[in-house]
């Protein structure tokens, strides 16, 4: 698997997507078409939001997966933390989930993930096969942007060996 893209959540987002707890980022925009179906690393950034913590904290109070998840968010700041693959997105004006297949682009109404309960934006980014990885430090960027050559070479090491065996 070859992952050259990231993308730069703050925290505890950032954790939360990577410990696949949260399957929909969500934004007011579509995702370029061309990273659609495409793996990308998941980068903590460096910045703390303080109100979506207390938006998770209120609306997922109780639920341990979630309490230990903002634990971890915490200690890693500015590191790639996982992957996930970009499998569709929705768009909540018109309630199409948009997908690629081959050259073009399907659209499909009734989707399942509309109904999850972390879509909340104008445009849901759908994520599936999302792995963690110990973190790897990094700057970030916006939107997606390239990993450098070292991180991207120390990723693909971490993706083949589990997680357990790193120290």
């Amino acid at each position: 698997m070859n992952v050259t893209r990231a993308f730069s959540l703050r925290q505890p987002w950032a954790t939360i997507v990577a410990k696949g707890l949260k399957p929909v980022e969500n934004r007011d925009y579509a995702p370029p078409k061309a990273m659609v179906g495409q793996y990308f690393a998941i980068h903590a950034s460096k910045i703390w939001d303080k109100d979506g913590e207390r938006y998770i904290r209120k609306e997922w109070d109780g639920y341990d997966p979630i309490e230990e998840a903002l634990g971890d968010a915490v200690l890693v700041r500015s590191a790639i933390i996982g992957i996930a693959r970009i499998v569709g997105y929705m768009k909540r004006e018109d309630g199409l989930f948009y997908t690629v297949a081959g050259d073009r682009v399907v659209a499909e109404r009734g989707h399942e993930m509309f109904k999850n309960p972390w879509f909340f934006g104008d445009f849901g980014y759908v994520l599936e096969d999302v792995r963690e990885v110990q973190p790897i430090p990094c700057s970030g960027a916006l939107n997606f942007w390239r990993l450098p050559e070292h991180v991207e070479l120390e990723l693909a090491r971490r993706l083949v060996t589990p997680i357990a065996s790193l120290g």
